[in-house]
């Protein structure tokens, strides 16, 4: 994978990669995505989830917190992406992050997917 440091700065709480074989964006979120931290996410993945048919994994599983901040980010980044025609997948595996998903009504929309060393 490649990493295209020059999307974002400054961004502890975020990284984006993209994998040049099969065209896939990666963006990883660690800590907490809360109100505080979500313009900077955001800001990755506005530049992930850009362009034709863009291809997604977003890696969750380094999160901690998620607020409705977060819950915002991920509609919004899903949102964008279908309507460019592309995918976007999360990995998550927390029970916190599960729970959110479900009490929000988001459950089916952001099931977890097998991460890429899981992959066959």
């Amino acid at each position: 994978m490649t990493s295209l440091p020059h999307l974002c700065t400054a961004c502890p709480h975020a990284d984006l990669t993209h994998d040049p074989h099969d065209g896939r964006t990666v963006v990883r979120i660690r800590g907490e995505v809360d109100i505080a931290t979500a313009p900077e996410i955001q800001h990755l993945l506005d530049r992930a989830t850009g362009g034709d048919r863009p291809r997604v994994l977003l890696d969750l599983r380094a999160v901690d917190f998620m607020d409705c901040s977060g819950l915002r980010l991920l509609v919004r980044a899903d949102r964008r992406t279908r309507e460019r025609g592309g995918e976007l997948r999360l990995f998550y595996h927390q029970p916190a992050l599960r729970k959110l998903f479900r009490v929000s009504g988001l459950a089916e929309r952001f099931r977890p997917a097998l991460p890429l060393e899981q992959r066959p």
